[in-house]
């Protein structure tokens, strides 16, 4: 197989089957390894990177082991694209670094959403997604969705959309 990664963007039909074939592959490796061999795993990386590597809670792990909880920064890309500007500054608290101006920040944030609006190609828009294969994505994360909820002990972790 191809892999989800090589031909983008895919007719919904072909993406729904890449789908399909990882989350059947990653399944079938739960069976005999464990959930953090399965997600680190190059075999299974080799169909859908981005399926595996968005089971974050097994990565968050193994930075705690490493560094303590209140040593590592976590936010939502759905954060940063709806408030950039207050996404920074929590950041910059968190860091303990002087916050930017926020006529600065404003300004960047203004050029650089103009750059990308101007350089994204109609191939490279995310394409429609069928029904059924966002039901199959949404059950394949639900309990790794609840994991980093209680991980994180922040519900906002846990998405879910109405069908």
């Amino acid at each position: 197989s191809s892999g989800i990664n090589a031909e983008w963007p895919l007719r919904p039909g072909k993406y729904h089957n890449l789908v399909v074939e990882a989350v059947d592959k990653f399944n079938n490796c739960l069976k005999v390894n464990t959930l953090r061999g399965c997600t680190y795993s190059t075999e299974t990386h080799q169909l859908a990177t981005h399926l595996y590597a968005s089971i974050y809670h097994v990565y968050i792990l193994d930075y705690m082991k490493v560094f303590p909880k209140n040593q590592i920064y976590i936010l939502q890309m759905e954060e940063r694209t709806r408030d950039p500007i207050t996404t920074i500054n929590n950041l910059c608290d968190f860091l303990e670094i002087p916050r930017f101006p926020a006529r600065i920040l404003k300004k960047i944030f203004e050029e650089r959403e103009g750059i990308a609006r101007n350089q994204i190609s109609d191939e490279l828009k995310i394409p429609y997604v069928l029904p059924e294969t966002t039901k199959l994505l949404e059950k394949f994360f639900k309990p790794y969705l609840r994991d980093l909820v209680d991980l994180l002990g922040d519900e906002k972790w846990y998405w879910s959309r109405p069908h």
